[in-house]
């Protein structure tokens, strides 16, 4: 799944990926860092809220909340925008980086073309870091 972070586009593992949600209010979790925007509560469990536009450097609302599960644990990460799930060639690379970045990035693949006669990934570029969802969640369930 592709998502806009800041200036920036990212790859999430659609297998990390359980639903997408519209931005909703949060409860304050004091001590925390600014870009944990509080615990949502979903279908009667607290889940962490990481808005990965102010971790990018960002200071916007985000609209968009992507539930991801790593090992049993969920949170929901703040993105600007969905820009849907497209394949990508077998293999990664190093990744490309931000020059401002401080998102964990584990490594870049390359955008295909969809088939014809559906959406393309045109105004994409050709290849996204994937975001490191594993180093995300230890800093964010730090302590636990």
């Amino acid at each position: 799944m592709l998502v806009r972070v800041s200036d920036d586009r990212l790859a999430l593992p659609v297998r990390d990926v359980l639903e997408v949600l519209r931005a909703r209010d949060t409860m304050p979790v004091p001590g925390t860092p600014p870009w944990v925007r509080g615990l949502l509560a979903l279908r009667g469990t607290l889940v962490p809220v990481a808005d990965l536009a102010r971790r990018g450097g960002i200071a916007t609302d985000v609209p968009w909340l992507v539930v991801v599960e790593r090992d049993g644990r969920r949170a929901a990460l703040g993105v600007l925008a969905i820009d849907g799930v497209h394949p990508v060639e077998d293999g990664e690379r190093p990744p490309l980086g931000h020059p401002r970045d401080t998102l964990p990035r584990r490594a870049s693949v390359r955008l295909l073309p969809r088939e014809v006669g559906t959406a393309t990934t045109a105004g994409l570029p050709a290849a996204a870091d994937v975001l490191d969802v594993g180093a995300l969640f230890e800093e964010l369930f730090e302590g636990e």
